[in-house]
């Protein structure tokens, strides 16, 4: 999806020209115009897209004789900073960038990210309450 999404991005939007990827174009006027919110969160989409190959080279046996099992479990479990990346990056598109402008995706987005917030939670009691019986 994340390869898709730049795809379609730089093709029809940024025409192959990776400036526009931190200078943006006036819809009205058709001009380069420089908006930090854009350009911060093309960054964290650019680093997050970069993160998600990192994750992506890594995941196999080889990757854990390479760095070893604890260096992979690192880079492993912070995999919550690429959805963190992935959600601000989102979220600035959908309730920043054009303010007034409805986007029917809005309240699907608020509901999934407050789902996956939820079963975080879940799993992190979960965690916590069958480490405690462990110890009694």
């Amino acid at each position: 999806m994340a390869l898709l999404h730049v795809y379609v991005l730089f093709r029809g939007w940024f025409y192959w020209e990776p400036i526009r990827l931190i200078i943006g174009v006036n819809q009205e006027t058709g001009q380069l115009t420089f908006d930090p919110g854009f350009t911060l969160a093309n960054l964290l989409g650019t680093i997050g897209l970069l993160y998600l190959f990192l994750l992506a080279l890594i995941s196999n046996k080889k990757a854990i004789e390479l760095l070893g099992k604890r260096g992979w479990d690192y880079l492993q479990q912070k995999s919550g900073t690429l959805y963190i990346l992935v959600v601000l990056h989102t979220a600035f598109f959908l309730f920043f960038f054009r303010l007034g402008s409805y986007n029917w995706v809005q309240k699907p987005f608020l509901g999934l990210v407050t789902v996956v917030v939820v079963i975080q939670w879940i799993a992190f009691f979960q965690t916590v309450f069958k480490s405690q019986k462990r110890r009694q």
